[in-house]
């Protein structure tokens, strides 16, 4: 079990990483217009910690990975539903970041990932500055504004 939820782990944690990246080196077109310049930001640093993160799961002590709900059925319904948010026509950019803020902040607890606090705190400042986020779903693998009628 522990070889799939490792795997498990690690997808989020790569999703989590690409669709940041995304958004922040070729999306600002969905930032509002005055914080744009902002952006990326310290990517880079960010992008880095999510990497040390995805190379520490094999060093992790699984007693604290299961301490805080990261194992078997539960870490199967936190995954699913952050795959769910990243189908084409299907999850919205809110609900992405609402589920990395969970998967994020719960990480952080782990020792020797306490680090991931920057991740989320990165991710809130993106989260931040973009307007509509319930309006905002995935089309052919890039994040849309929902037209409204």
């Amino acid at each position: 079990m522990r070889d799939d939820d490792k795997k498990k782990l690690d997808d989020m944690l790569r999703i989590i990483h690409d669709e940041l990246e995304r958004l922040v080196t070729k999306q600002l077109d969905l930032f509002r217009q005055e914080l744009k310049e902002h952006f990326p930001g310290p990517w880079p640093i960010i992008a880095d910690r999510i990497e040390r993160a995805r190379d520490g799961l094999k060093d992790l002590d699984w007693v604290y990975v299961e301490g805080v709900g990261l194992i078997g059925r539960e870490l199967a319904f936190k995954y699913d539903l952050l795959k769910y948010e990243v189908t084409d026509g299907k999850g919205t950019l809110y609900g992405l970041f609402k589920r990395a803020n969970s998967i994020l902040g719960t990480l952080s607890k782990i020792p020797l990932l306490g680090f991931l606090e920057t991740v989320k705190e990165y991710k809130e400042q993106v989260e931040c500055s973009i307007d509509d986020l319930e309006r905002i779903k995935r089309k052919d693998g890039k994040w849309v504004r929902a037209v409204t009628q």
